[in-house]
């Protein structure tokens, strides 16, 4: 049976968004003729060097570097399940995995709305900057092709491989599959947390990538809109969403600013500025 899903679009800027369009998730039978063109009139008015959309040598030896630093622990899985090791066991590390990215994106997306600003040394152009952008401009970041995009979450995850590459190295045991294949998939979807997040805004897709948003295993977009139609502090995970419903019954977010952020200056920081 087809399954099809109306999505009407609430994120807070108008100017950024169709008014009174409805998006079909799954299957695309909706008029989206006002996001096209609107879209089509943004690209036309960039320079094709635009420095926020170009893809750039650093992009590609990013992709690169994960690429290596990856490739002894898919590796390792992939031995691990050849070999016939204990596949029940292989796919919870794979699930605890894509857990734990999840979770790591929802830490990093509630410090990155909630303090430091975009002048903020070192890390307000480079990290900062993308998700006070995100929040003036949902759409921004479909606009950018992968390498670009998902150029710091290449980085980051290229940093988690390579640390626990180095630690299997100074502890000259022997490699365990679980844990090769735990790392291996919190690496890759590290990796692919904002293209996943891309997905979730973009009117059409693919549609397998439909279908995994259908079937709840990676971030779909009416589950994503809950962070931009209702007050900041929920929904902050951003790779499967798969921890947002515990962490937002429990005021896991709220609980730490109470906790680090005096009662004066609590959400002092206006993420659409």
């Amino acid at each position: 049976m087809e399954r099809t899903m109306g999505l009407t679009c609430k994120l807070p800027s108008a100017a950024t968004c169709p008014d009174g369009q409805i998006y079909d998730i799954w299957y695309p039978s909706v008029d989206t003729t006002a996001y096209d063109e609107r879209e089509a009139s943004t690209m036309r008015s960039m320079p094709a060097s635009d420095d926020g959309y170009a893809v750039t040598i650093s992009n590609v030896a990013g992709l690169g570097a994960f690429l290596v630093t990856v490739a002894p622990f898919a590796n390792s899985a992939a031995s691990a399940v050849i070999e016939g090791e204990a596949i029940g066991l292989l796919v919870i590390a794979i699930v605890l995995g894509v857990v734990a990215a999840d979770l790591g994106s929802g830490l990093l997306h509630w410090i990155c709305d909630s303090f430091f600003s975009e002048q903020t040394p070192v890390i307000g152009q480079h990290l900062i900057r993308p998700f006070r952008e995100h929040h003036r401009d949902p759409f921004a970041l479909t606009r950018r092709p992968f390498l670009r995009g998902s150029a710091s979450n290449l980085i980051g995850a290229t940093m988690v491989l390579a640390t626990a590459w180095g630690v299997r190295q100074l502890t000259a045991g022997p490699g365990s599959p679980f844990a090769d294949v735990w790392v291996a998939s919190l690496g890759i979807a590290v990796a692919v947390t904002n293209q996943i997040h891309k997905w979730a805004h973009l009117p059409r897709v693919p549609r397998p990538i439909s279908w995994l948003q259908a079937l709840g295993l990676i971030l779909s977009p009416a589950h994503h809109e809950r962070h931009h139609s209702s007050e900041l502090g929920r929904a902050f995970c951003i790779t499967t969403g798969w921890l947002n419903p515990a962490l937002d019954r429990l005021q896991v977010f709220p609980a730490l600013e109470r906790l680090l952020i005096p009662a004066e200056r609590r959400r002092a920081v206006d993420v659409g500025s």
